[in-house]
């Protein structure tokens, strides 16, 4: 339209990091299901302070956090009420996909999953798994294998962050786009 009327135009300005910012939004929108980030680190009170913060960053990029047997809001009070609605049942392990769609249904565009308790239910839906973070503490390196199963981090996700604290490394991967 502007272009049409002689004004200069310039398209694509910033593509790769506006698309990191709306693909979990773009996803969910395209498959009716929300984006799904899993995110493993060690338990409760064993947690580092890294691997909290870790965490708290991913929950304020969700609309639903599924940790253990709770469902929260990433955000609490973070939605309009008249446009979301968290799913009644914590429990991923029937379906998974019908699970996400039914959230989907309820506003949900984003979905965090914590926890190694729902490996059983995702192992058999990994090609669901949009993106994988993990968050392990700094130990001796020939233990850190411990911390990560190989067969738990999806085919087909590009890594695109790593960070190095004193206490924990954390990285992120996700899915490749089609």
């Amino acid at each position: 339209m502007l272009a049409a009327a002689g004004v200069e135009v310039e398209t694509d300005v910033l593509r790769d990091e506006a698309l990191t910012v709306l693909e979990p939004w773009l996803t969910a929108t395209v498959r009716h299901r929300p984006y799904l980030t899993w995110a493993l680190s060690t338990d409760g009170e064993h947690q580092s302070a890294a691997e909290k913060r870790f965490l708290l960053d991913l929950r304020a990029t969700a609309d639903l956090v599924v940790a253990g047997k709770t469902l929260d809001e990433g955000i609490p009070g973070g939605h309009a009420s008249a446009h979301f609605e968290l799913p009644g049942d914590a429990d991923i392990g029937g379906s998974v996909l019908q699970w996400l769609s039914a959230a989907y249904e309820g506003g949900v565009r984003s979905t965090l999953v914590v926890g190694y308790e729902h490996a059983a239910a995702l192992r058999p839906h990994l090609h669901a798994v949009d993106e994988f973070a993990v968050a392990v503490p700094r130990t001796d390196p020939s233990q850190a294998l411990e911390v990560v199963h190989s067969d738990l981090i999806p085919i087909g996700l590009r890594l695109v962050g790593v960070v190095a604290r004193a206490d924990a490394l954390t990285f992120r991967m996700r899915r490749l786009r089609a």
